[in-house]
């Protein structure tokens, strides 16, 4: 992976914030790790920042990964992507 991962417990809602380079693979492989890590979050909300991604996306795949999302952090309530306005 080419991308940092910074997860960081907030008042309203838990920010798991990626930088540099990833594929959707890479992206969706995270979510594993993520529905692990889930069950030690104090909040039932989360946002994927991926503000800072260097790649692109297509809009299907930007939909595909936030389903995939919802799907795999099934006791967070509220899963919010953010990604980069430009990319």
């Amino acid at each position: 992976m080419s991308f940092t991962i910074n997860v960081t417990p907030g008042l309203q809602h838990t920010r798991v914030a990626l930088a540099g380079r990833a594929t959707l693979g890479q992206l969706l492989s995270l979510l594993q790790v993520l529905q692990v890590d889930s069950a030690t979050w104090p909040k039932e909300a989360v946002l994927l920042d991926l503000s800072e991604l260097q790649n692109s996306f297509t809009q299907a795949e930007r939909t595909q990964l936030q389903q995939e999302a919802v799907h795999a952090l099934t006791r967070i309530q509220c899963v919010t992507v953010r990604w980069n306005p430009l990319a």
